[in-house]
């Protein structure tokens, strides 16, 4: 079995090295903690600010860090067979409705009322 590569490249597609290597930090910290929390994926708050302050800065695009990991899982996945598994969980917000703006890709699921 062949051993793929997960290290996140951003090389040229922030324009800014010191945006493409915050966004490998983020990527691969995400990778390693095997969740989708940032709170889970930092050792520390001062992690954390960084990790915020670089996704809500104007220069990073959400297009060009999804291009990133297609580009990857390309790269990882080409003439082989691969296995996808797939999982149902979903996340509860009702309790946060009125937050979730309209267009935000957020919206009901499965029994029409969560």
């Amino acid at each position: 079995m062949d051993r793929i590569g997960h290290k996140p490249d951003f090389d040229g597609l922030l324009g800014d090295k010191r945006l493409e290597r915050r966004a490998e930090l983020i990527s691969s910290s995400l990778l390693q903690s095997r969740s989708s929390s940032i709170h889970s994926a930092t050792k520390n708050e001062a992690e954390q600010r960084g990790f915020y302050r670089f996704l809500g800065n104007e220069a990073v695009n959400e297009s060009v860090l999804i291009k990133e990991m297609i580009q990857r899982c390309v790269k990882n996945t080409m003439g082989k067979d691969v296995l996808v598994i797939q999982d149902t969980s979903s996340f509860g917000l009702s309790k946060n409705a009125n937050n979730i703006k309209p267009g935000s890709g957020l919206g009901l699921v499965g029994n029409k009322t969560g």
